[in-house]
């Protein structure tokens, strides 16, 4: 009822009716005014009767070819704008007249151009997005196995050349003066204790970079799991479960942790290792000490490019990062990185406090 072409053949009847009264109205006067035009009242209403139905056909005729043709066009439209809304931006609508709803195929066109080319641009820009993520992935594995590489001949293909040296001058002196063999075999045993460090060490590098969907406690402590059973180091946990920091940044600290860590199998010997975690206000601290030999910052040959990369880790992630060490009484590092809680956070005031044992 509502239709185009129902409202065409509407206003038909409606004009039909209208002419048809105006026409009668018309006729009656002429016959007054004319007094020897002679015409009775059953022929003016047979004469209207036949012009109002000549009158209705052609607007019925006329309304429903007009209707069928707009609403066929509207259609056409609707469909059109259906295409675009599933993705189709290659649709094109054929501009059958140039009066107003030519100017809407026409702009309809316009439109469907622009989408497409924005669809291209997009493309382009996710093809761009997937070779420069695959070129960044490609450079932090070289770069990785690269550090990797320096490591190993470093460290340990020296310490396991090294090592051998020591077998075969303990196996030399073995039978001939076992006394002198004894302190070899006790440096061949420091040693591979030490190789064996460096290479867990190692190990710690080739784990996953990312958390595989874990949380950064989750992440932690089985990292803390794995290396209790395969060292002797003990270590105390304590860390929130619920972490205020965004996934890229908990990516970071897993990392930073990591680097730690191997930093403590490698040179520290130590016996202990406190990791505690706090959220503070708008802000996530971290500490990592431990009780081993330490070392003095302020030598030169102590700045090693895992510590630039620890501190460098942090501040990509608006953090900063202190190092406390001394010779003998072991090494501490400190982090704190900004983070945002909900408003129920901070006014509860969520906090988590570490102890100086």
């Amino acid at each position: 009822m509502t239709s185009i072409r129902f409202l065409l053949i509407k206003q038909a009847l409606q004009i039909a009716f209208l002419s048809s009264s105006i026409l009668f109205v018309l006729i009656q006067l002429f016959v007054l005014l004319m007094p020897t035009f002679q015409l009775s009242l059953y022929e003016s209403l047979l004469f209207i009767s036949i012009t109002f139905l000549a009158v209705l056909c052609t607007g019925v005729w006329y309304g429903n070819k007009t209707g069928s043709d707009l609403s066929s066009r509207m259609t056409d439209i609707l469909a059109g704008f259906g295409q675009l809304q599933n993705g189709k931006y290659t649709s094109r609508l054929a501009v059958q007249k140039e009066d107003e709803i030519g100017l809407v195929e026409d702009g309809f066109n316009d439109l469907a151009d622009q989408m497409n080319g924005q669809l291209k641009s997009l493309q382009r820009l996710v093809d761009q997005n997937v070779t420069m993520i695959k070129q960044a992935e490609q450079a932090a594995m070289t770069e990785e196995r690269q550090k990797i590489a320096r490591e190993l001949h470093d460290a340990v293909s020296q310490q396991l050349f090294a090592l051998s040296m020591l077998a075969s001058a303990a196996e030399r002196t073995a039978s001939s003066e076992p006394a002198q063999a004894v302190p070899l075999i006790q440096k061949m045993s420091v040693l591979s204790v030490k190789t064996l460090n460096e290479m867990r060490a190692l190990l710690l590098h080739l784990r996953p970079m990312d958390l595989q969907n874990k949380s950064l406690y989750t992440a932690i402590s089985e990292l803390i799991a794995e290396l209790e059973s395969r060292t002797d180091v003990v270590f105390d946990f304590h860390f929130p479960k619920d972490c205020c920091l965004s996934q890229g940044s908990e990516e970071h600290v897993y990392r930073m942790v990591q680097e730690v860590l191997a930093n403590c199998l490698r040179h520290a010997e130590a016996n202990q290792v406190k990791i505690a975690g706090k959220v503070s206000g708008n802000q996530f601290s971290l500490m990592i000490r431990d009780d081993g030999k330490g070392f003095d910052p302020a030598k030169k040959k102590q700045t090693s490019y895992g510590l630039i990369t620890i501190r460098e880790r942090c501040e990509e992630i608006g953090g900063t990062a202190r190092l406390f060490a001394r010779e003998g009484e072991g090494t501490e590092w400190t982090f704190h990185i900004p983070c945002q809680l909900s408003k129920g956070d901070l006014m509860n005031g969520t906090n988590t406090t570490w102890d100086n044992g």
